[in-house]
């Protein structure tokens, strides 16, 4: 009888060292995870403004431009090369509900003392996100966040380009869709040229009255942009700024032109 009761209680005993180092276990797991998510950025500047950035080419290869174009992944800016930063920040979207991310975002904005953010400096939404991010645009502009950005993705577009200080612009290849387009929201072409893009938002009558064109607000270069000055013996030479879409806003510019 004595040695039933002894062996269950080893028995019992190993069962009970066991349960315990696994529950210390999965404790620690889930400290390091959500440690982890705790210390990475969703929000990291571009320039001077708060930004949302995903890394840029095809799904296939890891990036984020579902709906990207041959030239535009060919003249990309990044040469298509992303960050692990780009790359972490993809993968909590994946992984994370929108009311966490959206959240988390608001979050970092209040700790930089800013209500501003911009989206797809480099990246895109995927389809499978665009739900998601839209929900997450509207939950931060009811916070009073003001956002601009550009996509692709035309379905995202059509869900938040009539919200109030939220200006989206939907990047398009030539100024035939821009002019079908440009009534509803703010659409932009693309110059791989210059790396700038031409922003258009309404239309406006052409001298002659006959027919309508796209309205041409303003430019944009994204982290940067170009200005010509004169120079010594009248030479024009470049001249860098720090683009600063806070101030765009404020002065009524660029993305926020009326």
């Amino acid at each position: 009888m004595n040695n039933w009761v002894k062996y269950w209680a080893d028995v019992g005993f190993s069962f009970n060292l066991f349960g315990y180092v696994l529950f210390i276990l999965v404790v620690m797991i889930c400290q390091l995870s959500f440690g982890r998510d705790i210390k990475m950025q969703l929000v990291h500047n571009d320039g001077k403004v708060p930004s949302i950035t995903f890394p840029a080419g095809k799904l296939k290869k890891g990036g984020s431009c579902e709906f990207s174009t041959r030239v535009c992944r060919k003249r990309c800016p990044t040469d298509l090369h992303s960050t692990d930063i780009e790359k972490q920040v993809f993968e909590f979207f994946k992984q994370n509900g929108a009311t966490v991310i959206a959240d988390k975002i608001l979050d970092e904005l209040l700790d930089r003392n800013s209500l501003f953010l911009s989206w797809f400096s480099t990246g895109d939404c995927p389809a499978k996100m665009t739900e998601k991010i839209s929900w997450i645009i509207h939950k931060l502009q009811s916070e009073r966040v003001v956002q601009c950005g550009f996509t692709r993705n035309r379905a995202l577009w059509d869900k938040i380009t009539s919200l109030v200080n939220v200006e989206m612009g939907l990047t398009v290849g030539s100024l035939r869709i821009a002019t079908k387009l440009c009534e509803k929201g703010l659409v932009a072409i693309p110059d791989y040229t210059t790396g700038w893009v031409k922003l258009y938002k309404g239309t406006m009558e052409v001298i002659t009255g006959t027919k309508r064109e796209p309205h041409h607000v303003s430019g944009c270069g994204g982290g940067s942009y170009m200005q010509t000055v004169n120079a010594y013996q009248d030479k024009p030479i470049l001249v860098t700024h720090e683009a600063d879409c806070q101030l765009c806003w404020k002065k009524e510019r660029g993305c926020f032109a009326k």
